[in-house]
């Protein structure tokens, strides 16, 4: 008896890149939002500089280190995804964009509206932050409305569709809390009862690095681990239960970050289910390595396995931070290491991957033969250099902020900066060669 044909939760990777040249987008798109995330990267390890001595202590307000943080989340993280989602969801989906211009639009009023944000909290100016506010957050409508379309059509991959739906609400969530931030620091709009201005940036973290990009890290993981790994997709209903279980942490967590008298307990019950959500989710992924036909993924899946160890990390410390405990700078340290150690390591695997991947596929769109995936942009300095500056960086930061140290801080900073110039350099080989295959395609 033969056996029946894989559902789209299940499908192996080929299923999904069957007919997928016919949904590429035009390279210039994706690689768009992928260069500025290369530059932004650069930004926000360098303004960790700036004032090392604030950065073990930063507890709020205007300067380099609320710059360097948005400079990662908008500038990097989030960045990042809008180039992703674009041209992998059209990709694994089956579902064709209905047109460019949307995803140009979302490009052209989020990149620089990021650079003015990010400048106006360095200068600690109020207009400057008011309108580069404005601008990412349309930058931002543009691209969910497009997504919210694709997601709609999607005919399968219910996995990751279910995590794009719920990302969403994170993001319109964090949202409204950024715009409420923003305008309470230039003309205090915060009422002197309810949730203070701490509160809510302590909501818009949560909703940030657990909602709006982990559950995008997530979801997309479902579909990339397993097709770099050549293995089935794990199973939808262990991914649901996982789901399921991190957004529960999420509500908790809010719940801990609002609430007065009721910190602790909800704090540290945000942690256990959110521990168990993303045990389940990193075993899954797990599992889809061991099962996979392709063993040796390189250095970039090593940065990946160490970005699960740092989430589960994170997840400790902001149960802990969340209880009331303030040693080591617990509130700064969870900060630090959801976004520089779990994001953005868990992004940098993850494209020093996607971005040749990507090359060759459009590449064989244009009729053309590219290089091998390993020889595209000097791979074996860059992504090496790379992976070394960003952990050590990663390990000196963190322990200077736990310690107190702006020297350490200045020295991870520095090295954090050398990887991230190195990615700059990784990138922009990668644009380059895309640039001179699809040069190559029309004469």
């Amino acid at each position: 008896m033969s056996e029946p044909p894989a559902s789209p939760s299940r499908a192996f990777p080929g299923d999904i890149l069957m007919g997928a040249q016919s949904r590429l987008l035009p390279y210039h798109i994706p690689m768009r939002f992928f260069l500025s995330a290369a530059l932004f990267q650069v930004v926000s390890w360098a303004l960790l500089m700036v004032d090392p001595g604030e950065v073990a202590g930063f507890t709020g307000g205007t300067g380099a280190s609320l710059a360097a943080l948005h400079a990662l989340t908008l500038g990097v993280l989030a960045m990042t995804v809008m180039g992703a989602s674009l041209q992998l969801l059209s990709v694994a989906t089956g579902v064709a964009m209905r047109s460019l211009f949307p995803a140009c639009l979302a490009s052209w009023l989020y990149i620089p509206g990021t650079a003015i944000l990010v400048a106006g909290m360095g200068l600690g100016s109020h207009p400057l932050m008011a309108l580069g506010g404005i601008v990412v957050i349309l930058g931002l409508c543009v691209w969910s409305a497009v997504l919210i379309d694709i997601l709609r059509r999607a005919p399968g991959l219910r996995a990751t569709v279910r995590h794009g739906w719920w990302a969403l609400v994170a993001l319109a969530l964090l949202s409204a809390i950024a715009a409420v931030l923003i305008l309470n620091l230039g003309h205090g709009v915060l009422p002197i009862y309810g949730a203070d201005h701490g509160q809510l940036a302590a909501a818009h973290a949560i909703l940030g690095g657990f909602g709006f990009m982990g559950l995008f890290a997530m979801g997309f993981s479902y579909i990339l681990v397993p097709m770099f790994a050549l293995s089935p997709a794990p199973a939808e209903g262990r991914a649901n239960l996982a789901l399921g279980l991190v957004l529960a942490g999420i509500a908790l967590a809010l719940a801990a970050m609002l609430s007065d008298g009721m910190e602790m307990p909800l704090a540290l019950g945000a942690a256990l289910f959110g521990l168990i959500g993303a045990g389940l989710h990193i075993g899954l992924m797990l599992g889809a390595l061991k099962a996979g036909m392709k063993k040796r993924l390189g250095l970039s899946f090593i940065l990946v396995r160490a970005a699960w160890a740092l989430l589960l990390i994170a997840i400790i410390l902001g149960g802990l931070a969340g209880a009331g405990e303030d040693r080591w700078n617990m509130p700064t340290l969870f900060a630090f290491v959801l976004t520089f150690g779990w994001l953005l390591s868990f992004i940098g695997g993850i494209l020093g991957r996607v971005l040749p991947f990507l090359t060759s596929m459009q590449a064989h769109n244009q009729g053309q033969r590219p290089p091998r995936l390993s020889d595209m942009g000097h791979q074996k300095i860059t992504l090496r250099l790379h992976a070394a500056g960003h952990v050590s960086g990663l390990v000196l930061v963190a322990a200077g902020i736990a310690v107190d140290q702006s020297l350490l801080v200045l020295a991870g900073g520095a090295l954090g900066t050398i990887g991230a110039l190195a990615f700059l350099w990784f990138t922009v080989e990668i644009v380059g060669l895309n640039r001179r295959l699809n040069a190559q395609a029309q004469t």
